[in-house]
């Protein structure tokens, strides 16, 4: 049970029930507030966690950016690469060859 308010006046006398109702209280709200913080992390070990948070936070945003400079790099490169293959293409089929499913025929001619 929590701690009941005692109301005294001016002049008057404590006697020792009284005064151990109020040690009484003391103690009860010295172990409630143990109890209430235990286990909670103190603010240094808070900090600590934060920057940790921080850290991984940062850390993969490098990766993300890391991770589409490579995206951006390879998709540029498949790019020139199909774009050199219809360059190849097209000077081959100007000179008589023709490419079916990537490969080079020879075109033949009734004369």
């Amino acid at each position: 049970m929590g701690y009941q308010k005692q109301n005294f006046v001016d002049c008057q006398v404590l006697n020792s029930a009284q005064l151990n109702h109020i040690e009484d209280g003391i103690v009860d709200l010295e172990s409630n507030s143990n109890t209430t913080l235990a286990g909670k992390a103190d603010k240094s070990e808070v900090q600590a966690n934060a920057d940790g948070i921080a850290a991984e936070a940062s850390r993969a945003k490098g990766e993300e950016q890391r991770l589409d400079a490579a995206i951006t790099a390879e998709t540029t490169r498949a790019e020139q690469a199909e774009q050199a293959l219809d360059t190849r293409t097209v000077a081959l089929e100007s000179c008589g060859f023709v490419v079916v499913d990537g490969k080079v025929c020879m075109k033949y001619r009734k004369s």
